[in-house]
């Protein structure tokens, strides 16, 4: 419907006088403004999780409630608005698209504006402000990173809704206006609206928000409200380290004697024992021989824990790959993801004569390539105490 205008009189008035007119004016500029905020606010932070991580869509319902401020136009008329406080509030049904971006219907119910005669302060009637309307709602910036979860990224709190979000909003939508006293005609069917606010998502699905919301020039709510989420938000998934193989002891057998007894004969001395110890798997993103932080952690626990209080180990290094790109590709992918463990430890103090890396492809698959998740548990560095 639009903003009201009313007409040359009151209705239980009849001294004529100017119009009451919309204040509403938006310009392509801010437009362009609001959607660039929205459109870009996804490249202001690099990406921490793989690039083959799935985002969780999931649908939510909720609610806000607050203080409006309702100010139609009165200029050049002998009328003027004597309350624009109010009390408003609206529901909404959204539906999360990706990690930075979801998107809401709403119903408004925004309160209404008093309207008295500017000479002596009769009272004409109020205007009663509702609307509905669609809004993008783009996550700017998430408080959370790998360190609050035991198995996470930096950008964990963004696919999970959690922890405390800065978050903007635009969109379009049409007030509804009513009177049962004051004359008036719409004359503006459609407003751009935006806003700004705060979302603290829990782990259950439900988070609590407070925003300012500029439906039109002469409508704004302040509210704080409650949403619920419906469904999980799933962690990427990662391998868990494979258990540790029994070590390989020799069993010396004592030699045949032949007659007639001779001098006694020492049996052979046992082959010497490889170590028990449990290796850890570095998983890599899809296509990269980068170390993610949860890579390098492991890797600095594997020089603390095995490597430096057993100096006299060699170790294997083995790259491998999942199915995806040709067996001419993947062979020196898996080479470099080796190489790149092997660098890393020496950078920790680790002598390159323990170290022996070596690729080996696709060949190798601890699981099917079927799924994402196959194909993440097959990206992977290996190790192998070498005699």
């Amino acid at each position: 419907m639009g903003r009201p205008f009313v007409r040359n009189q009151c209705m239980n008035n009849s001294t004529t006088g100017a119009a009451i007119s919309p204040k509403h004016r938006f310009s392509p500029l801010s437009i362009a403004i609001s959607l660039a905020m929205l459109g870009g606010a996804s490249q202001a932070l690099a990406d921490k999780s793989p690039a083959d991580r799935e985002f969780d869509n999931r649908f939510y319902i909720g609610g806000n409630v607050g203080v409006t401020s309702i100010d139609p136009r009165t200029s050049n008329t002998p009328f003027r608005v004597s309350d624009d406080s109010s009390t408003g509030g609206s529901l909404y049904l959204g539906y999360d698209i990706s990690k930075r971006l979801s998107i809401e219907g709403y119903v408004a119910k925004l309160g209404d504006a008093e309207i008295v005669r500017t000479s002596d302060g009769t009272r004409q009637g109020g205007i009663e402000y509702d609307g509905y309307g669609i809004s993008a709602i783009g996550y700017l910036y998430n408080f959370r990173n790998a360190s609050d979860y035991s198995n996470g990224f930096d950008d964990e709190g963004y696919f999970r809704r959690e922890g405390l979000s800065l978050f903007g909003r635009v969109g379009l939508g049409s007030l509804d206006t009513s009177s049962s006293a004051v004359a008036f005609e719409q004359l503006e069917d459609l407003q751009l609206h935006l806003g700004a606010g705060l979302e603290y998502g829990w782990a259950n699905g439900f988070a609590a928000r407070a925003e300012v919301i500029s439906y039109d020039e002469d409508a704004k709510l302040i509210a704080v409200g409650i949403l619920k989420r419906f469904g999980d938000a799933k962690p990427y998934p990662v391998a868990k380290p494979p258990v540790a193989k029994p070590p390989v002891v020799a069993t010396p057998v004592a030699p045949k004697l032949k007659p007639p007894v001779s001098p006694p004969v020492k049996s052979a001395p046992p082959q010497e024992m490889i170590p028990s110890v449990e290796l850890p798997i570095v998983h890599f993103e899809f296509d990269r021989s980068q170390l993610t932080g949860v890579a390098k952690a492991t890797l600095d626990s594997f020089v603390a824990d095995i490597l430096q209080p057993s100096p006299e180990l060699r170790v294997g290094i083995f790259g491998h790959t999942d199915s995806d790109g040709s067996d001419a590709y993947n062979m020196p992918l898996s080479i470099r993801r080796a190489d790149v463990v092997r660098r890393y430890l020496e950078s920790k103090g680790i002598e390159g004569g323990r170290l022996e890396p070596s690729g080996l492809g696709e060949g190798s698959p601890v699981t099917q390539n079927i799924t994402s998740e196959d194909k993440a548990n097959n990206r992977r560095v290996e190790f192998e105490i070498l005699k």
